[in-house]
């Protein structure tokens, strides 16, 4: 029974170790799809901006304008970064 007490406290410490070496591998791995969002987000800005300067200048020249953009940025961002459909 002795035994059995000395062995109980450390179990529990392992265990609240595993806890919160679990909680923070979870924030890390949330914070680096968070990173991998951003960098899309940053890129599809860019895209939409161009593509805004590119029917603006259309828009001066007189030609015909077309409002679909030349590039899809969703079909941009699965090929590149690993992002897997739900």
């Amino acid at each position: 029974m002795i035994e059995l007490l000395s062995v109980l406290p450390f179990k529990f410490t392992c265990l609240v170790y595993q806890v919160n070496w679990l909680r923070a591998k979870a924030c890390v791995d949330r914070w680096l799809e968070e990173e991998t969002l951003v960098k899309h987000e940053m890129e599809w800005t860019v895209i939409w901006f161009k593509n805004q300067a590119k029917l603006w200048g259309r828009g001066l020249r007189g030609q015909t304008v077309n409002c679909q953009p030349d590039i899809n940025p969703m079909q941009l961002s699965s090929r590149n970064f690993g992002m897997h459909s739900i």
